[in-house]
């Protein structure tokens, strides 16, 4: 019992002495005055750059403002990207340094005894600046000299690693949508291919599923599958460009655009009237770019030289929908069906009936495989004709023709020439026995 009590006693005396001594350290710290070292800068130009000079690898380019707008070598008809510039103005405001390395000796070692790129900047009220990147350090980032030695950001050296074809505004297709295209053309050599928009569909075709239409080659508008002609649309309208390859180019047969590869012509409505754009197609580079040019543009441009080689090579029949027979069934009145060599009637109720909605489902659901060259048509195999309560294509036909052990040939709205599996025409026949059965 004793010596319960004296632990005990032990006990409550170390509590209190760690106590005391926390009070103590609390007491004795010092206290926590002294501010966070502000963040290095390689620059803060605190008035508006009047003036801008860039030297990449031995280019020099010269940037002035004048009237709200930045000048690139004197020269105030060259069109100048002035979002770049505005990055590089925004960026000298503020310069930020990941690290200060102070003023050595010898620079070589940094790769700014002769730097590839260096930015000279002056404002209106005598400010200036002058910054040469070097090398890259072990840690991606890069050596700059201005009045010392930093390093920065490798994004911060790209903002201003530009040359004169870099900094020019290149000439682009207007951003539409499709409801605001009038027209696309595409010319290759003697080929070419119109393609339209209509947002309600079209009389031209059967169901109002279809916007994109064809125009030449052929005689009447023929309804595109809608994914295909979107691709084109967007691949002529939202051609990227990757660079500039001249600038008032004296001879154009350089870079194959004297006789293009093939020429798009787009004509669009943004609300103020019918505007056409023209895009000129010519060589390809080694590299995988295709030289572009955009109506009487001085520039020659680079895009995806795979893009532009597809615009070319889609042959109007490539955008022919797959689907051999879409024709809702809502719109059907009296259909009829020839099978296995007798005719069957369906009116009223029965166009109703479970079986025969989902075995229609599977008639209309039906996609060719491949295309056949035009041919003297072969046996018939099973015939279906539409009576629909439609103003226009009242009546219409689907038949099926032998061709193959393969294939037989659909022919259907004035197409006869897709390919449709065997074993998916003689399944499309033998679960119509269960229609009837």
């Amino acid at each position: 019992m004793k010596r319960s009590k004296t632990l005990i006693v032990y006990t409550v005396v170390f509590a209190v002495l760690s106590i005391a001594a926390a009070i103590a350290l609390i007491c004795d710290r010092p206290a926590q005055t002294e501010a966070a070292p502000e963040k290095a800068t390689v620059c803060t130009l605190t008035g508006d750059v009047s003036s801008l000079t860039l030297v990449r690898s031995g280019e020099t380019t010269s940037l002035t403002f004048a009237d709200d707008v930045w000048v690139m070598d004197g020269n105030a008809e060259t069109p100048v990207n002035q979002t770049r510039v505005s990055a590089m103005m925004k960026l000298l405001r503020s310069f930020p340094a990941v690290r200060v390395i102070g003023t050595p000796e010898n620079l070589t070692e940094y790769g700014l005894e002769t730097p590839t790129l260096s930015v000279t900047a002056k404002t209106a009220a005598g400010e200036s600046i002058h910054i040469a990147f070097g090398n890259e350090t072990s840690g991606g980032n890069v050596y700059a000299y201005a009045d010392q030695l930093y390093t920065v950001l490798p994004e911060y050296r790209d903002v201003f690693d530009y040359g004169f074809l870099d900094l020019l505004q290149y000439d682009a297709m207007p951003d539409l949508l499709p409801s605001e295209l009038v027209s696309l053309t595409v010319q290759r050599g003697n080929l070419m291919l119109e393609l339209f928009y209509r947002a309600d569909g079209s009389d031209t075709a059967y169901e109002n599923i279809f916007d994109w239409f064809i125009g030449y080659p052929y005689d009447e508008l023929t309804a595109a599958d809608t994914r295909k002609a979107h691709a084109l649309f967007y691949d002529v309208t939202g051609l990227y460009i990757y660079g500039c390859a001249a600038y008032k180019p004296q001879d154009l047969s350089v870079y194959g655009l004297d006789v293009p590869f093939l020429s798009a012509t787009v004509v669009y409505d943004l609300g103020e009237g019918e505007q056409t754009t023209v895009l000129s197609v010519g060589n390809e580079t080694d590299d995988g770019y295709a030289y572009v040019r955009f109506d009487d543009s001085d520039l020659v441009l680079l895009a995806n030289a795979a893009i532009t080689r597809s615009i070319g090579y889609t042959a109007p029949s490539d955008l022919l929908p797959r689907q051999v027979c879409g024709i809702d069934l809502a719109t059907v009145t009296i259909f009829t069906a020839t099978v296995g060599g007798e005719t069957y009637t369906f009116e009223g109720e029965a166009l109703k009936e479970a079986k025969f909605i989902s075995w229609y489902r599977e008639l209309t659901a039906v996609l060719s495989t491949t295309s056949a060259p035009d041919t003297t048509l072969g046996d018939v195999y099973m015939t279906f004709v539409f009576e629909r309560n439609t103003t226009h294509h009242q009546t219409m036909t689907l038949s099926y023709h032998i061709y193959d052990g393969n294939y037989y040939l659909a022919v259907f709205d004035g197409r006869r020439s897709q390919l449709v599996d065997a074993y998916t025409v003689e399944d499309i026949a033998e679960c119509f026995k269960e229609v009837i059965s």
